[in-house]
C-alpha cells in the first residue's frame, strides 16, 4: 500500500488551456492593494475533472516506459490505483520488493514519487527508505514491534495478522430518519461482508419514508424500538474478523478455482442481493471457501412479485460475475449461479416463450452474461444468500455461513444439491 506524493500538482496543465485557470489574488492579502492575475499550470485541486486527468498521465507514464519494465509493472500501474493510492498484493515477498523497486523507478521517469508505504512484509518494509515509508513505521525496530493497524473508513487493516476489522464510531443515538440514515452510512463496507446487519437499518428507513415523516421527526415507537436493537448491536461489528488474503498460508498450489453466486429475494429484501465465493482446491484435494463479496438491498417501495425480485437478484448475479471476471486477477475455471427458485431456473432454460416486458429484459441479460448449463438449484435452507434478504444481527455473523460459505461447497461435487426431479 502507497500513496503518490502531490499527484495532482504533477500534472501540468497545456500552455494553451492555462487561460481557463485564472484566478485573482491579493498580493499579501492586503484587499488594498491592485488585484494580480495568475493562472494555474498544473491541474486544479478540487477540479471534477482532476482525477480522469491525473489517471490518464498516470497510465500515460506505464504506455510511454512499457519497454523499461516488466508487464506485471504495466499492469499493476493500470489495474491498481485508486487515483493516487496504490494498493497490491503480491504471491511472495521477492516478488513484491521487485515490484517495488520497478514501479518507484518508471513513476518518477513522470515525475511521480510513491510514498507513505506499509505492508504486512517486514523484509519488504526494510527495502523502502525510511522517508517514504508511512508514519507509524518511520521509527519502527522491525525485530521486536509490531506492525501498526491501517484504518480506512470504518474499516482497518490489520497488518499484522493481515485481516481486515471494523472499528465504528459513536453515532447519535436520537431516534430520527436523518440519524439512522447518518448511522447506516458509518458502516463503510465496499466488500458486504455486514451487509446482512445493515440491511436492518436499510428496512427501518425505507419504512420512515413510506410513512412520509420529515428527516428531524421523532419516529413511531414500533421503529423506535428496532433502531434502539440495532444501535445497541452496533459495536459487535468489531468481533468481524475477516482474513484479507483469499487463499489461506500453506494451502500449498491451487489447482482448481470455482466461483459461486447465490441469489436470494424476500418481499423486505430485494433482489440484487448476491453472496459470490471462491472455493479453492489445492493438489491434496484439500477445499477452501473464501468469501468475495456481498450486496443487499431492501424491495422498491412500489410491490413486487417475489419472483419479479428472484429474477431481479439473478441478473445481479450476472452483472456482478462480468464485473469480478474483469477485476480479479485470479485465474477461474468454473462459474456458478446458484438459486432457490425453481421457477428462475425454468425460466432461464425455456427460451421460447416470451414473456412481458420486466421479465423478458431481465432474461435478455442473463442468457447474454451466462451459460445456462451454469444454473443450479439449492434448497433455501442451504441458501446463505437468505442471510443477505431477511438481515442478519451484527453479534450472529461471525457464526452464520454468511462469511464462510454454504458447507455442502466443502464437499466433492458429486455431493452438491440437485436439480429435484418432478
Amino acid at each position: 500500500m502507497a500513496n503518490i506524493q502531490e499527484m495532482f500538482y504533477q500534472c501540468r496543465v497545456v500552455k494553451y488551456d492555462c487561460d481557463m485557470m485564472r484566478f485573482l489574488w491579493w498580493p499579501e492579502g492586503q484587499l488594498d492593494k491592485p488585484l494580480c492575475e495568475y493562472r494555474m499550470l498544473v491541474h486544479l485541486f478540487g477540479a471534477s475533472s482532476l482525477p480522469s486527468c491525473s489517471n490518464f498521465a498516470l497510465k500515460q507514464v506505464a504506455c510511454d516506459n512499457k519497454n523499461k519494465c516488466s508487464p506485471e509493472v504495466i499492469n499493476a500501474i493500470n489495474n491498481n490505483f485508486y487515483v493516487d493510492d496504490f494498493l497490491k498484493s503480491m504471491p511472495n515477498e521477492n516478488d513484491a520488493i521487485k515490484l517495488v523497486k520497478e514501479i518507484c523507478v518508471i513513476l518518477k521517469l513522470g515525475g511521480f514519487n510513491l510514498t507513505k508505504w506499509l505492508s504486512n512484509s517486514r523484509q519488504l518494509l526494510s527495502t523502502i527508505p525510511e522517508k517514504d515509508r508511512v508514519e507509524e513505521v518511520k521509527k519502527l525496530d522491525f525485530e521486536t514491534d509490531n506492525l501498526p493497524i491501517k484504518r480506512a473508513p470504518s474499516v482497518q487493516w490489520s497488518v499484522v495478522k493481515d485481516r481486515l476489522e471494523f472499528d465504528i464510531n459513536i453515532v447519535n443515538p436520537k431516534a430520527t430518519r436523518r440519524n439512522i440514515l447518518s448511522a447506516m452510512s458509518s458502516v463503510y463496507d465496499p466488500c458486504g461482508f455486514v451487509a446482512p446487519y445493515v440491511l436492518k437499518a436499510k428496512m427501518i428507513l425505507q419504512e420512515l419514508c413510506r410513512a412520509k415523516l420529515s428527516w428531524d421527526e421523532t419516529i413511531p415507537e414500533t421503529h423506535k424500538l428496532e433502531w434502539e436493537k440495532w444501535l445497541i448491536d452496533l459495536p459487535n461489528l468489531s468481533k468481524v474478523k475477516v482474513n484479507r488474503c483469499l487463499v489461506p498460508n500453506n494451502f500449498g498450489k491451487v489447482v482448481n478455482t470455482d466461483l459461486h453466486h447465490f441469489g436470494d429475494a424476500c418481499q423486505t429484501g430485494y433482489g440484487t442481493v448476491t453472496y459470490v465465493g471462491l472455493r479453492f482446491v489445492n493438489s491434496e484435494g484439500d477445499i477452501h471457501v473464501a468469501f468475495v463479496l456481498g450486496r443487499s438491498r431492501v424491495a422498491p417501495i412500489r410491490p413486487h412479485t417475489i419472483v419479479k425480485l428472484e429474477l431481479s437478484a439473478a441478473t445481479c448475479l450476472v452483472r456482478i460475475n462480468t464485473m469480478l471476471l474483469r477485476e480479479l486477477s485470479i485465474p477461474v475455471n468454473s462459474i456458478y449461479f446458484w438459486t432457490d427458485s425453481q421457477t428462475i431456473i425454468k425460466y432461464i432454460r425455456n427460451d421460447k416463450m416470451r414473456h412481458q416486458i420486466f421479465v423478458s429484459n431481465r432474461l435478455a441479460i442473463i442468457h447474454d452474461g451466462s451459460d445456462v448449463s451454469q444454473w443450479h438449484y439449492v434448497p433455501s435452507k442451504l441458501n446463505c444468500e437468505n442471510y443477505a434478504s431477511c438481515g442478519l444481527s451484527a453479534s450472529d455473523l461471525m457464526n452464520s455461513e454468511w462469511l464462510f460459505g454454504p458447507e455442502f461447497l466443502r464437499q466433492p461435487s458429486s455431493e452438491w444439491p440437485s436439480y429435484p426431479v418432478a
